[in-house]
């Protein structure tokens, strides 16, 4: 009883527990104040940041037959999707009398503008006042409508050029602007910035599929521009017409106007050909063919590296092979018409033994080349063994001489992986 009585007397009342939650209650109501507080003055990334002011000039799709053109000043950064704040500048239909096109704003405040990706440029403006004085300010600058005589205006400097270069990027003809997402762009040099500038022409074999390559799908393309970053460039297409046989190759024009060619990375290869005909121009013949077809096919599967795109200058030709053997023709004799294929894969491989020899005797270096030229020679041959079978339906055949002949090429270090059989 005693306890219980003292516990009664040391117990809170109901105003002290009401003081008490009050005070709880305001010291968690000052704690979410601070942080608050400390979140706004921490710096946070904005989509569209401030920026000095600078003028941009877009043309449109729609009004490429009156060469029409907007004009406006970017106050921020420009987002990745092109989006903006900006102000319009509206052309002055009052006119000046000095046959210069000038331009009001037509709102106080910046606006949410999207940027195309193409047609647009960086200009340079100068700043009057309506009464024709010249502003003595540099450009860009921050948009004062009210002066002392209450407008202020500005003109377009070079504005013809600058029209026919937004055009330029508008066509694909020369390289676009970036948007710059944290400064102001600088000053774009007009007529210079080509896309596909023009250089001597060159050759390249060309494969139209990209997974693989094969005699039957290659072009020639005849290059007569730069080739930019994004593979495109300006030429012509040779196709095949005939094979003269020994490795030569016929092309004829297949369209004689400069047309758009798109080439990627690792489906093509600079070549040397021979031009031939009355004019000197509508036929090409390409020799070694079948070692370019084998050489791009290895570029194509990852095995050799490709060549960059030239930009500025040709590239130089893929060097020919030094040691190139020609085979004789498919056996046309009477029966099943596979004895002399069977004798000519044999000799073919006493052949390859037989250098093998020789260029042990040699140095390091020629060691090398010969043993390179036998790999190339080794996948000619897989290329026309290839097509017997498909003419002559003789895969089980072939495949047993390549059993018998295993041994000869395990010994001289030639991988024979590019001989492909299908039974």
């Amino acid at each position: 009883m005693e306890a219980d009585r003292e516990h009664c007397v040391n117990a809170p009342s109901a105003e002290e527990k009401q003081e008490w939650e009050e005070k709880a209650k305001n010291e968690n109501e000052k704690q979410k104040k601070r942080q608050s507080s400390a979140k706004k003055r921490e710096p946070r990334d904005s989509k569209h940041p401030p920026v000095p002011p600078w003028f941009a000039m877009v043309v449109d799709e729609d009004d490429r037959e009156s060469r029409g053109f907007r004009v406006f000043q970017v106050h921020s950064g420009v987002h990745v999707d092109g989006s903006c704040k900006a102000i319009e500048w509206l052309k002055d239909l009052t006119g000046q009398g000095d046959g210069s096109s000038r331009y009001l704003p037509a709102s106080l405040y910046p606006k949410l503008f999207t940027l195309p990706w193409l047609g647009w440029i960086p200009v340079t403006v100068q700043h009057l006042d309506c009464l024709g004085d010249m502003a003595a300010r540099p450009s860009p600058v921050a948009v004062e409508p009210q002066g002392e005589d209450g407008r202020k205006c500005i003109i377009v400097m070079e504005e013809r050029e600058c029209v026919e270069e937004a055009y330029g990027i508008l066509d694909g003809e020369l390289v676009p602007e970036t948007f710059p997402s944290k400064n102001a762009p600088g000053k774009r040099s007009l007529g210079t910035l080509y896309k596909h500038p023009r250089m001597s022409t060159w050759f390249a074999l060309w494969s139209e599929r990209a997974q693989e390559c094969k005699l039957e799908s290659c072009q020639v393309l005849e290059i007569s521009t730069g080739v930019y970053q994004d593979g495109t460039c300006k030429g012509r297409r040779w196709v095949r017409s005939c094979d003269r046989g020994g490795g030569q190759h016929e092309f004829a024009l297949a369209n004689s106007q400069l047309s758009l060619l798109q080439l990627q990375a690792n489906n093509w290869i600079p070549i040397s050909v021979d031009k031939q005909g009355s004019d000197g121009s509508n036929i090409l013949l390409v020799p070694s063919l079948d070692l370019l077809v084998l050489e791009l096919s290895r570029i194509i599967n990852g095995e050799q590296s490709p060549d960059p795109f030239p930009s500025s200058c040709p590239p130089a030709p893929r060097v020919k092979p030094t040691c190139a053997v020609s085979f004789p023709p498919p056996s046309t004799k009477a029966g099943t018409g596979h004895e002399g294929d069977g004798s000519r894969a044999q000799d073919m491989a006493r052949n390859a033994a037989a250098e093998q020899g020789d260029a042990g005797a040699g140095s390091s270096c020629e060691k090398k080349r010969l043993l390179q030229s036998k790999k190339v020679q080794l996948g000619s041959v897989c290329g026309r063994l290839r097509e017997l079978i498909e003419k002559e339906d003789c895969a089980s055949c072939m495949l047993k001489i390549a059993w018998y002949d295993a041994s000869s090429f395990r010994g001289s270090g030639v991988q024979v992986k590019h001989l492909e059989f299908a039974c």
